[in-house]
């Protein structure tokens, strides 16, 4: 999956079964960068809603299942190649939001936010691949400060150092 069109079908499908609205839910991880142009490629589609919509959801008899996401077990319902995914802390549903992509996804800065917290090494590298990519301007906004577990800090830097040299 990696067109616009693959996601209109998929996510839209999506949303009209489980009768979610266009502001209960949010684009994240890389279908929202591909959406943004700062992403080349997504393998599904990430959404997060609110506590309350997802008991409704599971209300409604959909199955869900528990994941670690960004450190924490969270709530996980997937449909097809859509995960949607319980918000614990649902400030990101208020963060800036890109106001020219056609589906509800976080500003570039916030998208790059995003990644830092979720705090895997991978999601760190993302990170930093995406401010590459953004101005100087834009990057004045960012808080490069890695969200990470005491004491593993020299090791993901070191992890990350060697990354963005084999990419490089």
């Amino acid at each position: 999956m990696n067109t616009l069109k693959e996601i209109n079908t998929v996510l839209q499908s999506v949303l009209d079964m489980t009768e979610i609205a266009r502001d209960e839910y949010l684009i994240v991880s890389s279908a929202a960068e591909y959406i943004a142009g700062l992403g080349t490629r997504f393998g599904d589609i990430d959404i997060v809603v609110t506590k309350k919509t997802f008991t409704r959801l599971q209300k409604n008899m959909f199955h869900w299942t528990t994941k670690d996401f960004a450190g924490q077990k969270i709530r996980v319902i997937r449909i097809g190649m859509v995960d949607i995914i319980e918000l614990e802390d649902e400030k990101w549903l208020k963060a800036p939001r890109n106001q020219h992509a056609i589906y509800p996804i976080l500003s570039d800065v916030y998208l790059i936010k995003w990644r830092i917290h979720i705090g895997r090494e991978k999601d760190q590298l993302r990170a930093w691949q995406m401010i590459h990519k953004l101005t100087p301007k834009s990057l004045q906004q960012i808080d490069l400060e890695p969200r990470v577990i005491p004491g593993a800090v020299n090791q993901i830097l070191f992890d990350l150092s060697n990354k963005l040299m084999e990419l490089a």
